[in-house]
């Protein structure tokens, strides 16, 4: 990935966002302390891949609130306007202990995120992981339990940790292939290299004749002179 931001759009900031270009145009506040100060009216979120494409999403905070009064439990919208307005008091305030009343636009930004990576991007199963672990605590069994028991990261994390296994399976069985066309080579080639050697059997060697040796004859060979004697 070469770029990824989320941002809060403070009020007189946006001038135009075009959903069907995916191009916003902005005048941010360049006083960071005013800017802080200054009430969020939106929030605008982009990622960009190496190889140029690129996603925008932008929500205003009516529907943002719109989206945490849906989908999650611990959350009101008419409570958190209460409370931006002062009119809840100190003593009452443990009663809010949702994120969304706590950090309303940190759970806008993770809200962003999900939205639009889930739905555009790409990840590796190491974001993945970390993408169904966010927000969460992890039981005994090893099951998530969601701090905000919020069903729409509850659907999310499903659907994360479905492309987990259905990834994890499709590795596997590459791997699995990978192996045995390796094996189905080997012996293709073993198999092609027995046919094009020639099998030659080893020739005999012609036995040696062994000679007899001489016999010996125990006859006198008498001569002519030996026979008369002197």
């Amino acid at each position: 990935m070469n770029k990824i931001n989320v941002l809060a759009i403070k009020e007189g900031e946006l001038i135009k966002y075009d959903p069907l270009a995916e191009e916003i145009e902005v005048n941010l506040i360049e006083d960071d302390e005013t800017r802080e100060e200054t009430e969020t009216i939106g929030y605008y979120a982009m990622f960009e891949y190496q190889n140029g494409f690129r996603k925008t999403m932008y929500w205003s905070k009516k529907k943002m609130l719109a989206h945490a009064n849906k989908y999650s439990q611990a959350f009101n919208a008419e409570s958190y306007k209460n409370i931006q307005d002062g009119k809840v008091s100190q003593n009452d305030l443990w009663k809010y202990s949702s994120f969304w009343y706590k950090d309303f636009d940190g759970m806008s930004y993770k809200t962003m995120l999900r939205q639009l990576i889930s739905k555009w991007g790409i990840m590796s199963i190491e974001m993945q992981e970390a993408y169904t672990k966010d927000m969460a605590t992890i039981k005994e069994n090893g099951d998530y339990e969601y701090i905000e028991n919020d069903q729409t990261l509850y659907e999310e994390s499903i659907q994360v940790e479905s492309n987990i296994n259905e990834e994890q399976k499709v590795t596997t069985e590459k791997e699995t292939t990978k192996k045995a066309e390796k094996v189905k080579k080997e012996e293709t080639v073993k198999e092609e290299v027995e046919e094009e050697t020639p099998n030659i059997q080893p020739v005999a060697e012609p036995e040696q004749k062994q000679e007899e040796p001489p016999i010996e004859s125990n006859e006198t060979n008498n001569t002519d002179d030996d026979f008369f004697g002197d």
